[in-house]
């Protein structure tokens, strides 16, 4: 028995088993696989926002200098 008719036998005897392997598979191998996908199209760098408090300051500020 070829490998082919044994994968479409086991498909249709267990699919639940199968599937389940399946995705057992595709979450071993992709921790080989995702990270060099990552590093190639390179993501930009993550920047942190102001803080909460130097938007408020910057606001006010604004609004002094509009009023006067």
């Amino acid at each position: 028995m070829s490998a082919a008719a044994w994968f479409r036998t086991a498909m249709h005897q267990e699919p639940i088993v199968m599937w389940s392997c399946i995705i057992g598979g595709i979450g071993l191998v992709s921790p080989l696989v995702v990270p060099p996908i990552r590093e190639y199209f390179n993501p930009p760098a993550v920047t942190n926002p102001r803080p909460f408090k130097q938007v408020i300051e910057d606001a006010r500020a604004g609004a002094k200098s509009a009023t006067s």
